[in-house]
């Protein structure tokens, strides 16, 4: 799951560096790294859904202080858990065995395929 993570890094990063759009991407990578978790039986598909819902989880809360001091507003709180939502539909489909590039934008490079 580090080397997917590391992989939406640098092309997310190289996206926007070219100017094109990098809104959704994560929602691959998600996918990607949960299914390649998945693919190494009962075991990574269970780390799968415990790190994916920690990470998730942690994330949000952070967002929800973040809120509750006023360095973040209301809205942009609830379009933060919108998206972790999202982030997590995608981490089950990927857990499933479902092909990551069903979330695949049309800007992620060919050669970062599953």
């Amino acid at each position: 799951m580090h080397s997917t993570y590391k992989e939406m890094k640098a092309v997310t990063k190289q996206m926007v560096k070219d100017g094109k759009g990098a809104k959704g991407a994560d929602k691959y990578f998600h996918a990607k790294a949960n299914y390649k978790a998945a693919q190494h039986g009962p075991g990574g598909k269970a780390a799968a859904n415990h790190i994916s819902d920690v990470r998730e989880a942690y994330q949000t809360a952070f967002q929800k202080v973040k809120n509750k001091v006023g360095k973040v507003s209301d809205k942009g709180y609830d379009e933060y858990a919108a998206d972790s939502a999202k982030d997590q539909e995608a981490n089950r489909h990927g857990q499933n065995g479902g092909d990551p590039n069903r979330y695949r934008t049309k800007d992620i490079p060919d050669k970062h395929r599953k």
